[in-house]
C-alpha cells in the first residue's frame, strides 16, 4: 500500500509561538530560530534541514523540539522519493527518543498539551511508515495510539482547532487501514465525514497553507480530482516552488 502523504503538516504547531497551547497563536516571526528549519524542509532542502537541526541541538535548545523537528524533516524526504529503506532506521530511533523525551516530560506536567502533541503526531507517522512497510500490527498500534494522544489535546484545549485538521487526515488513513489489516475491528467509513471536517477547519489559522496539501492527497484517493487539482493549484500560489504541491 502506498500512502502518499507529505509530513509538513506536522510543523502547523511549530509555525506559531508556544502560547498557542495557551489559547493564544502568534506567528513565529521570520528571525525565530526554528522558522529556518521549517522553511526549509517545506522548500524541500531536507540536508540543509537537518544541519541545522544539528546546529539547534550543539546550541542546547530543547531536545524536545529538536528530535521532533529531525523525525518530521527524515519523514518528509522519504515520503517524497518513495524511499523507505534508506532513512527507516535513522527515522525510528529518532521518533523513539521524541516519544521518551516527551513521556519524561509527562511524568512531571500529565496535561503538557505539546508533549502530547508531539507524541502524538510522530505515532501516527511510525504508523505511516510501518504500513508502507507492511508491517500492518505496528501500524495500527502506533497510528491508533497516535490519534488517541492527539485527541487528549483537544480534550485538554478544544481551541486548538488546528489539530483537528491533523486527526482528520489520519482518521481517513485509518479506515484505509483496514482495507490491508484483517485484525482490526471494524471501523466505519468515516472518509467522507471526515473530508468534510477537513474542509470545515481549512481556513483556520495555518490550516489555509499547509491543510491544502493534505486535503489534496485525500481527494485524489477518494476519486475526486477536479477538486484535488483546484486545492493543489491554491496551496502552489501560496507556496510557489515547493514539490509539496506538484
Amino acid at each position: 500500500m502506498k500512502i502518499k502523504i507529505t509530513y509538513v503538516i506536522l510543523f502547523i504547531l511549530l509555525l506559531v509561538s508556544s502560547d498557542l497551547f495557551a489559547g493564544e497563536v502568534k506567528v513565529i516571526t521570520a528571525d525565530s530560530a526554528l522558522y529556518k528549519g521549517i522553511q526549509l524542509t517545506i522548500m524541500n532542502k531536507y540536508d540543509e534541514a537537518m544541519e541545522y537541526w544539528h546546529i539547534l541541538e550543539n546550541k542546547g535548545w530543547s531536545e524536545s523540539d529538536i528530535y521532533f523537528c529531525k523525525g518530521i524533516t527524515i519523514q518528509s524526504r522519504m515520503s517524497e522519493f518513495q524511499d523507505y529503506e534508506k532513512d527507516g532506521e535513522n527515522f525510528i530511533n529518532i521518533a523513539q527518543k521524541c516519544i521518551n523525551i516527551n513521556r519524561k516530560k509527562l511524568k512531571k506536567e500529565p496535561l503538557d498539551i505539546k508533549s502530547l502533541y508531539y507524541i502524538g503526531s510522530i505515532m501516527c507517522f511510525m504508523g505511516l511508515y510501518y504500513a508502507e512497510n507492511k508491517d500492518w500490527l505496528r501500524s495500527a498500534k502506533y497510528g491508533m495510539s497516535g490519534i488517541s494522544n492527539l485527541e487528549m489535546c483537544i480534550s485538554i484545549n478544544s481551541e486548538l482547532r488546528e489539530i483537528v485538521l491533523f486527526i482528520e487526515v489520519f482518521r481517513y488513513y485509518r479506515y484505509r487501514l483496514t482495507k490491508y489489516v484483517s485484525f482490526i475491528p471494524f471501523i466505519k467509513d468515516e472518509r467522507k465525514d471526515a473530508i468534510r471536517r477537513i474542509e470545515a477547519v481549512l481556513d483556520i489559522g495555518f490550516n489555509k497553507f499547509i491543510g491544502r496539501n493534505q486535503l489534496a492527497w485525500i481527494l485524489i484517493d477518494y476519486g475526486d480530482f477536479d477538486k484535488a487539482l483546484k486545492i493543489s493549484l491554491e496551496g502552489l500560489k501560496m507556496f510557489p516552488g515547493s514539490r509539496f504541491y506538484l
